[in-house]
This record gives structure tokens, C-alpha cells and sequence, in this order.
């Protein structure tokens, strides 16, 4: 029997001023997830440069010269200004990864902090 949870990811990177990171989840062999959407919590501005699988697969076209910035991804301040809900969920199958590579645009150390609603599958 199948079931479907819901879950919070929580990822976090610290970066150096106008530096990069990356932030990194693997699923479980026994699990699935679909990502929803995303928030953040920073102490600084950054940008997404990148939203990938362990694959190789883009999630998204941004690039360090077409980024998606922070001020898109919602947090408590700014939630109706923000991308929403992904058009389709993200599914990353057990054993898989997501990598989501930021960089600050601060010009200060950052903490950034990634909140995704998603649904846990245990098929």
C-alpha cells in the first residue's frame, strides 16, 4: 500500500561574501518526493543559479547570469511576491538527489536557508 505524507524539507548552506554553495538532499532507497515549492530564510540577498538532479537534469534554465534572486522566493516579509507553487511538482525517486546551487549577492557571509513543502511517497 502506498502511502503519501507531507514533509517540510529543510536545506542550509553558509557562504562567504559573494560566494557559491551548494545545498544538497538524497532520497532514500525506500521513498520518493515531489517538491512543491520553495521558501527562504537568509540573512542576506542571494541567487539560485542552478536547480539540478544527481542525473545531470535542470530543473530550470537560471544561470549565474540569468538567476532567479532571492526577492522571488518567498519568505515571511515579502510572500506575495514570489514564483509560487512549481508549475509541476519536482519528483526526485529513491536513491536520487537534488542539488540547488546559490551564491550570495550580499557581499556579506550568508546563511541560506531553503524551506520545500513536499510529499513523501513510500511506495
Amino acid at each position: 500500500m502506498v502511502k503519501d505524507y507531507t514533509f517540510n524539507l529543510v536545506l542550509e548552506v553558509d557562504v562567504i561574501a559573494d560566494g557559491t554553495g551548494t545545498l544538497v538532499y538524497t532520497v532514500s532507497q525506500k521513498e520518493e518526493f515531489q517538491l512543491i515549492e520553495m521558501f527562504h530564510a537568509a540573512t542576506g540577498s542571494f541567487q539560485i543559479n542552478n536547480i539540478r538532479d544527481a542525473s545531470g537534469f535542470q530543473y530550470t534554465n537560471a544561470s549565474a547570469t540569468n538567476p532567479l534572486t532571492s526577492a522571488l522566493i518567498a519568505q515571511g516579509a515579502n510572500e506575495f511576491n514570489h514564483l509560487g507553487k512549481f508549475p509541476v511538482p519536482i519528483l526526485i525517486r529513491g536513491g536520487g538527489s537534488i542539488y540547488i546551487d546559490v551564491e550570495d549577492t550580499s557581499s556579506a557571509s550568508n546563511t541560506i536557508r531553503l524551506i520545500i513543502p513536499c510529499i513523501r511517497t513510500f511506495p
